[in-house]
C-alpha cells in the first residue's frame, strides 16, 4: 500500500519537477576568440550573463594564427559545439561563401545597427545579409617628432583635417628631415609607415588617386584593376620614397618600426591609433604630435579601417541566443564606452564619441588625437575589399609591395601579380 501511494506520489509530481527544470534550463554558447578577448572582455561576458540569466557563455582563447586554424576544422566539420566565431573583417566575404556564417537580419533592426560608423557597418554584409556585426575597428595617422621638426625649423603637420598635407607636400618635408652621417649613414629617416609592406597600410595611396582596392567589386577579378593608371603612379612613388629619394628605410619589418620612431630615428611616421598609447606609456622622452594622413594633391582623402567582427555559426543550435550576445556586444552603448576606456580599443559604434575632451584627457588619452581618429573614421575611413580569395589577394600582394619596396618596376610587378591572383580567383568561380 505504501510502495503504490509513493509511485503516485511521484507521477503526479513529474509536472511539476519538468517545468521547473525548464524554468532553471541555461542554454550554453561557445564562443572561439582571440585570447585578447577572453582576457580582456571577460567582464562585458559577464555583465551579458548578468543580465540575460538564461544564458552561458563560455569562451576559448586562441592565439592569432591558432584561432584560424581552430575555427576551419570546426565549421568545415560543420560542428555544432560552436556558437560564436570571430571574423576578422577581410574574411567576411570568404566566411560567406563557404557557408560558415549565419545571416543576422532578422535579429537587429535599423535602429541596432544605425549606432555602427559607415565603413564598419558595410564590411558586416555581405551580398545583402548581415553576416558579421562590427566588434573593433582601426584607423592610421601622421606621427610626428616636434623636436626634429623645431631643429630643422619646419612647421608641424596641420591639425586641421581641411589643411592636410598633401603626399607631395609630406614628401618634400620627408627629404629636408632626413639626415645622414658624413660617410652617407642614415641617422633619421623622414618618413616611415607601420605596416610598411602590407595592402592594409598602403590602399590609401592608390585609394587616393581613384584606382580602387586593387579587385573588381564582387571579389573575383583584378585583371586591370591591380595595373590601373592610379595604381601605378601610386606605387611609383612608394618606391621612390626608398629609392629615388631614400627618406624611408628598406630591410626593415613592421615590429621594428615602433622603435625607430620612438627612439627618434624617424620624424613623421604612419601608423595606427594605439601608437598614442604605445609612445606615451613606452617612449617617455618622445616629444610627438599626431596630425591627419596625407592624400595626393590631384585625389582625396583615404585612410585605412578595420579589425574584429562577430558572427554566429551557421551551425549553431543556439541561434537567437547567440544572436542575442552578438547584438549586446556590437551595439551596447555600455561596452562600447567601456572598451575604449579600459583597454584602448577603438570600436565602430557612434557612442565612442560622446567622451567629452575633460573625459578623454582625464583618461591619459589626449583629445586632439582622440578627435582627429572620429573625423577619419566618419569620414575618410575605407575598408579594404571583400573577395572570398582575400588570403591569397593579401598573400601576393604584399609580396609585390615588398618587392616595389625594394627597386621593382611598379606595373611589371603588378602585371605579375595580377596574372597569379587571377589564376587563384578562378576557382572561386567554377
Amino acid at each position: 500500500m505504501k510502495k503504490t501511494l509513493v509511485a503516485m506520489l511521484l507521477v503526479l509530481a513529474l509536472p511539476l519537477i519538468s517545468f521547473t527544470a525548464l524554468a532553471n534550463a541555461q542554454v550554453e554558447i561557445n564562443v572561439l576568440f582571440t585570447d585578447w578577448f577572453e582576457n580582456n572582455w571577460a567582464e562585458y561576458v559577464k555583465l551579458f550573463e548578468a543580465e540575460n540569466p538564461d544564458v552561458k557563455v563560455n569562451v576559448q582563447g586562441f592565439p592569432f594564427r591558432n584561432l584560424f586554424e581552430v575555427i576551419e576544422v570546426k565549421m568545415q566539420s560543420k560542428a555544432t559545439d560552436v556558437d560564436v566565431i570571430a571574423v576578422d573583417v577581410p574574411l567576411v566575404a570568404s566566411y560567406a561563401i563557404r557557408d560558415y556564417l549565419l545571416p543576422l537580419n532578422d535579429y537587429f533592426t535599423e535602429d541596432d545597427m544605425s549606432v555602427w560608423l559607415p565603413a564598419a557597418r558595410e564590411s558586416a554584409f555581405y551580398n545583402g545579409q548581415l553576416l558579421a556585426p562590427p566588434l573593433r575597428t582601426s584607423s592610421a595617422a601622421v606621427y610626428y617628432n616636434k623636436d626634429i621638426f623645431e631643429e630643422a625649423g619646419i612647421e608641424f603637420p596641420p591639425s586641421n583635417p581641411d589643411e592636410r598635407w598633401t603626399w607631395e607636400k609630406t614628401l618634400e618635408v620627408a627629404r629636408q628631415l632626413t639626415k645622414r652621417d658624413a660617410n652617407g649613414v642614415t641617422e633619421v629617416w623622414g618618413l616611415a609607415f607601420y605596416q610598411v609592406n602590407r595592402p592594409y597600410q598602403i590602399l590609401p595611396l592608390p585609394q587616393s588617386l581613384g584606382g580602387g582596392s586593387g579587385i573588381s567589386e564582387d571579389g573575383f577579378n583584378v585583371q586591370g584593376y591591380l595595373t590601373n593608371e592610379e595604381w601605378i603612379e601610386a606605387m611609383e612613388f612608394y618606391r621612390d620614397l626608398f629609392n629615388k629619394y631614400a627618406v624611408s628605410p628598406k630591410g626593415v619589418i613592421p615590429e621594428e618600426m615602433h622603435e625607430l620612431f620612438g627612439t627618434g630615428k624617424v620624424a613623421m611616421y604612419i601608423s595606427g591609433e594605439s601608437g598614442v598609447v604605445t609612445f606615451a606609456n613606452n617612449y617617455p622622452d618622445l616629444n610627438f604630435g599626431v596630425s591627419y594622413h596625407s592624400y595626393f594633391a590631384d585625389g582625396e582623402a583615404v585612410t585605412p579601417t578595420g579589425s574584429w567582427h562577430i558572427g554566429v555559426s551557421k551551425n549553431t543550435k543556439n541561434a537567437e541566443a547567440a544572436a542575442r550576445f552578438v547584438k549586446f556586444l556590437t551595439t551596447d552603448p555600455r561596452v562600447a564606452k567601456a572598451a575604449f576606456k579600459d583597454h584602448g580599443y577603438l570600436v565602430p559604434n557612434v557612442e565612442l564619441f560622446s567622451f567629452t575632451d575633460e573625459e578623454m584627457e582625464a583618461m591619459g588619452y589626449p583629445a586632439d588625437a582622440f578627435r582627429l581618429l572620429e573625423y577619419e573614421l566618419t569620414n575618410t575611413a575605407v575598408s579594404r575589399p571583400q573577395t572570398p580569395g582575400y588570403l591569397e589577394w593579401e598573400d601576393i600582394l604584399s609580396g609585390a609591395l615588398e618587392d616595389i619596396r625594394n627597386g621593382a618596376d611598379p606595373e611589371d610587378t603588378l602585371k605579375n601579380a595580377e596574372y597569379r591572383l587571377q589564376r587563384l580567383l578562378n576557382r572561386y568561380t567554377r
